[in-house]
């Protein structure tokens, strides 16, 4: 598996992380940035940043490592 993430990366293993997902649709509140960010869930992208939709601010991609996702 470690292989074969080596070669191809997160995008085969997108959609089914993204359809496996607790959180998918559902509002949350990511902690451990310099801000928190609050909005639903929208999943994950080919590069695995999570995917936030924020009220009236469209969707924000979290690439930092060290957050917590928690349900709001």
């Amino acid at each position: 598996m470690l292989a074969d993430f080596a070669v191809s990366g997160f995008a085969p293993r997108t959609q089914r992380w993204n359809r496996l997902s607790e959180y998918a649709g559902k509002r949350v509140r990511v902690l451990g940035m310099a801000d928190s960010l609050e909005g639903v869930m929208a999943g994950v992208d080919e590069m695995g940043a999570l995917l936030i939709e924020v009220d009236g601010q469209g969707v924000t991609r979290v690439v930092d490592s060290n957050v917590s996702v928690r349900l709001s």
